[in-house]
């Protein structure tokens, strides 16, 4: 079983298809990402931070969930962040998804669970 953990930003645009994703603090994308049928295990307390002109993609069945506490959830740092949802499940989140400054939202097919607000 492969894995890939991040640390604090990621700085590719593209897709990550790894079975397995570790975050352990919190991640800034800084370029567009899909996360394809991947399982995405958050420490506690972290939060992933998505830039402005940046897409967060999650798809295909990917699953976002707390390690062994609540994660803080995804922030849209700008109205032109965006984040597209589809087929997945986000969990273990004080705000799944963030959006005080009205970002771009398209979400399909997905659960949202165990989180304290999801939207």
């Amino acid at each position: 079983m492969s894995s890939v953990v991040f640390g604090s930003t990621y700085t590719g645009s593209g897709s990550l298809t790894t079975p397995d994703i570790v975050i352990h603090n919190d991640l800034t994308i800084d370029a567009s990402l899909s996360l394809i049928n991947c399982n995405v295990v958050i420490d506690p307390n972290v939060k992933i931070i998505v830039l402005p002109n940046c897409t967060l993609n999650i798809n295909s069945l990917s699953w976002l969930h707390a390690c062994t506490a609540m994660w803080e959830g995804i922030v849209l740092s700008d109205p032109t962040s965006v984040i597209i949802v589809d087929d997945s499940k986000i969990e273990d989140a004080f705000n799944a998804i963030n959006t005080t400054n009205a970002p771009t939202l398209t979400i399909t097919n997905s659960t949202f669970d165990h989180n304290y607000q999801s939207i």
